[in-house]
């Protein structure tokens, strides 16, 4: 039995309900392009996500409502990466969808992520190997996604970066936060030859510090140029 089918049968014995609304899946209207037909949310739901549009800081992908090209916050720090594409902003369903993810280990969201991150990648980044920043937990929410987009979409992975320990981020300061996460990443390139640029992957972009260090290791082991894909911007 073909996964497909498998999943078919599955949503039909056991469909659940929308991770947003609560509407049943039963009785939804289901969407029928996002990574397949069988995503955890009813159409209403999916179509009420909306993307960052309009102008955006040229490094760190936030809104900007003065006439520059860099935010406030980009004019007074340096990263060691070139640039970061957010999709959404980290609220509301959003921020709902990637907790059930991260959190409740709700896998089939996966699917989904990866359908609005591959598209992005098709437009902007084509042909770049994407590398994920490992994550602090087994199993890695952001190594699953990236399974989805090799065998999927046809979108060439590297897994070029490791992690230890360390704090959780969350609550730290900019400062703080690039104090904590220094020396916890390590580069390792399995005896493959250095990539002239790549895009690093994540799912939120919060302050920066978490992807600049890792574009920092990087460039250390050979990569010219990092820039960074993330589903959301805090």
């Amino acid at each position: 039995m073909s996964s497909q089918l498998a999943g078919a049968l599955l949503e039909l014995l056991f469909p659940g309900h929308c991770l947003l609304c609560g509407t049943s899946l039963l009785n939804a209207e289901r969407p029928t392009e996002a990574a397949g037909c069988f995503t955890p949310v009813c159409r209403s739901c999916l179509e009420s996500l909306r993307p960052l549009q309009g102008r955006r800081c040229r490094r760190c992908s936030a809104p900007l409502i003065v006439a520059r090209d860099l935010c406030t916050r980009c004019r007074k720090r340096s990263y060691h990466f070139r640039d970061n594409l957010s999709l959404f902003a980290y609220s509301d369903a959003v921020k709902e969808l990637l907790y059930q993810y991260k959190f409740k280990q709700r896998r089939r969201v996966a699917p989904l992520l990866a359908y609005f991150l591959a598209s992005a990648y098709w437009e902007h980044f084509s042909g770049l190997p994407l590398v994920p920043v490992p994550g602090r937990r087994v199993p890695d929410h952001i190594e699953r996604i990236c399974r989805i987009l090799e065998r999927k979409h046809d979108i060439p992975v590297r897994r070029l970066l490791s992690r230890r320990g360390g704090v959780p981020q969350k609550s730290l300061d900019y400062a703080r936060r690039c104090r904590n996460i220094r020396g916890t990443i390590a580069c390792q390139r399995h005896g493959s030859s250095p990539a002239a640029e790549v895009v690093l992957l994540d799912d939120v972009f919060t302050s920066g510090a978490t992807a600049s260090e890792c574009a920092r290791v990087l460039v250390s082991g050979g990569i010219e140029s990092v820039r960074v894909l993330t589903f959301a911007l805090d």
